[in-house]
């Protein structure tokens, strides 16, 4: 008699979606942001090469949506 068992609710094994905030830079700095009226986080963003590699990596794990967040994201200098 076999005693495996047959799952039918299948788990995914990656997310289907991410949510990225790709800069930690912001030139508004409201109050009431979440974001940086918390002492207790050191922010600094990623290089290049390591925000490449990681994409790649969601392109692996067939992530289907990706939602990219930053402040001024396409301006250069921030």
């Amino acid at each position: 008699m076999n005693n495996t068992k047959t799952n039918p609710c299948k788990v995914m094994l990656s997310p289907r979606s991410v949510d990225i905030e790709i800069t930690s830079s912001c030139n508004l700095n409201c109050i009431y942001c979440y974001y940086f009226n918390n002492p207790e986080v050191k922010y600094h963003d990623l290089p290049v090469e390591q925000w490449i590699r990681f994409f790649k990596e969601l392109g692996d794990c067939r992530v289907m949506n990706v939602t990219i967040q930053g402040e001024n994201l396409f301006c250069a200098g921030i």
